[in-house]
């Protein structure tokens, strides 16, 4: 059924509705707080448009389909039995969707590129934000739109709800994924957010025309350790993890074996959020404490990205490593039984998504819109996206891995 999605509506909040753009109220101690997307996104960032509530919105109730415990118990779908497209696929272009998990109202979006006509299947790409992050910015600031219409695979945009953020008080929250390991904000009762992405899955696969053995996850920041987490959680189902900027915690678990899974870290070794030398960076460069930025986050104290590739290399069976350095990037790549894993650490990357995004009047100036120089300012010369897509989608997921 045709619903208007209200985003204010997505944590409970009876208050005005949130801005795709982010601000400065974390500064101040308001409402919102985010000290990783949010200012990486950029204090000045421009003004987008927000997609006209009501438009192009479909709304699917699947509450009923989970237990008190989150577990699914009706495996038909809906009550109702009706699709979440009744009138057949998804045609080509931007699709905001939602639907109801464990009693909360969730969105996500899908962009199919414009060859796709439902006749073949297609590739899909999820994508999770980091702290703060939300859907409209991780379209803007990666421009995988741009690769998938180039690539012809689909996007499939996620995000998370609010959540109370540390040192704060009580007085700020800001977007965090909700899941027992992979996020870098502790867990609230009431729901777990694999169960929303599973939903989200299950819904996608009837909406599309979906390549069951090439679908790929990638996050930015905390989205990157709550990717991994997600398809450690969901065996068999993806054939590719991308982590941007994000990490690996002591406490997260390893990826299990015999489940071929392709995998990419993407890294800079000037990163004020997540530092690449592990947990808040004391001793990294000229200040005190590198991580300055994430000082009330208490489980950056746990990050090690560069245990990303190892514990992934592990886990796919990885031997002999080769690293090539060519003065931008220092690539580490392996021979693996499994799926291929790779490392990019960039060479004076900050913590920002390289590339030109979404906007074509970037590709006009030659400089990004967004991303603040404290946080992270993107590359131009980089291409994240494109990086991201070479080291996954060449990798298909075998139709009975050994679990």
């Amino acid at each position: 059924m045709g619903q208007q999605f209200d985003r204010a509506n997505e944590a409970g909040d009876s208050g005005s509705k949130r801005s795709p753009l982010y601000s400065n109220e974390a500064m101040y101690g308001l409402r919102h707080v985010d000290l990783i997307g949010r200012l990486a996104e950029g204090l000045d960032s421009p003004q987008r448009a927000r997609p006209a509530q009501g438009n192009g919105i479909t709304h699917l109730d699947v509450a009923n389909i989970w237990d008190a415990q989150g577990e699914p118990i009706n495996e038909q779908g809906p009550a109702s039995g009706k699709d979440l497209h009744p009138s057949g696929p998804l045609t080509p272009g931007d699709h905001q969707e939602s639907l109801t998990v464990q009693g909360r109202q969730r969105r996500y979006e899908i962009h199919v590129p414009p060859n796709y006509d439902g006749s073949k299947p297609i590739p899909v790409m999820y994508v999770m934000p980091g702290v703060g992050g939300h859907i409209d910015q991780m379209k803007h600031e990666t421009g995988l739109n741009r690769e998938a219409d180039e690539k012809g695979f689909a996007v499939v945009y996620i995000e998370a709800l609010d959540k109370p953020f540390p040192g704060t008080f009580g007085l700020g929250s800001a977007t965090s994924w909700n899941l027992d390991h992979g996020s870098l904000t502790e867990k609230v009762a009431g729901y777990d957010d694999l169960n929303y992405i599973k939903a989200v899955d299950k819904e996608v696969s009837k909406a599309l025309n979906v390549q069951n053995d090439a679908k790929y996850l990638t996050g930015f920041s905390e989205g990157g350790g709550a990717a991994q987490y997600v398809a450690e959680s969901m065996p068999g189902v993806f054939a590719g993890v991308a982590s941007v900027h994000g990490t690996h915690l002591e406490s997260d678990p390893k990826p299990r074996t015999g489940d071929p899974t392709a995998f990419v870290s993407i890294i800079g070794d000037d990163d004020n959020m997540l530092p690449i030398s592990g947990g808040h960076g004391i001793g990294e460069g000229w200040r005190p404490m590198k991580g300055f930025m994430t000082g009330t986050l208490g489980k950056v104290s746990e990050s090690e990205p560069l245990q990303q590739k190892e514990v992934w290399a592990e886990a796919n069976g990885c031997q002999a490593p080769k690293i090539k350095d060519d003065g931008k990037d220092k690539v580490t790549t392996y021979t693996c039984q499994g799926g291929p894993v790779t490392e990019i650490i960039r060479l004076g990357g900050m913590h920002a998504w390289d590339g030109l995004g979404q906007n074509p009047n970037n590709y006009i100036t030659g400089k990004p819109d967004y991303g603040w120089w404290l946080v992270g300012e993107p590359n131009p010369k980089w291409n994240t996206s494109a990086d991201v897509v070479k080291a996954l989608m060449g990798f298909r997921k075998p139709d009975h891995p050994q679990m």
